[in-house]
């Protein structure tokens, strides 16, 4: 960002005259009218501004607060997923909850606390990625998502081999709880 401020620095200076390649001094303005000194001088100001503007809305310094890692324990769980702030992940039981239908899966999930709950099938994707590496889960079933593809069907993945393909939500499957932060 410094740099880039540097960089509009100069081009302003050129563009306004004092980087003239001239031995003479330039021309006194009209009356009533900016110097290029002056218009320099605004225009370094709006500048400041804008580049201030800019770095609130696209800064990716993370907020107050200790920063996360993937394989971090956090709430129980273990840190799968955190995105580029470090500030904002998810987190998985360490346990698969066991073999069962879609509803009690959901509800097992819940008994665990605020905020635990079966993961989306993006989320199911990401913790199949990360258990590659990790091993957080050992179980060679699908594990529910929470994500419908119709009615009644949800998707499934398989941590072990990253297969994914949909179920009754009467059908069993395994358990994974996950949380966001």
């Amino acid at each position: 960002m410094k740099m880039i401020k540097q960089l509009l620095v100069i081009v302003l200076v050129c563009m306004y005259g004092i980087c003239s390649a001239q031995d003479a001094p330039p021309p006194a303005p009209p009356p009533g009218k900016d110097t290029s000194a002056e218009r320099l001088k605004k225009s370094m100001e709006e500048l400041d501004q804008l580049l201030k503007d800019f770095d609130q809305k696209y800064s990716t310094k993370p907020a107050d607060g200790p920063v996360m890692r993937v394989g971090d324990k956090k709430d129980g769980g273990t840190v799968y997923w955190v995105d580029g702030t470090g500030k904002h992940g998810l987190i998985v039981w360490p346990d698969d909850l066991g073999i069962k239908k879609w509803e009690e899966s959901d509800q097992a999930c819940k008994k665990l606390g605020a905020g635990w709950r079966l993961p989306t099938k993006d989320e199911l994707d990401k913790l199949y990625k990360a258990n590659v590496t990790l091993q957080i889960l050992s179980s060679y079933f699908f594990f529910h998502s929470s994500t419908e593809e119709s009615p009644g069907v949800v998707w499934r993945q398989s941590l072990s081999s990253g297969t994914l393909k949909t179920g009754y939500k009467t059908g069993t499957a395994s358990t994974a709880a996950v949380k966001g932060f």
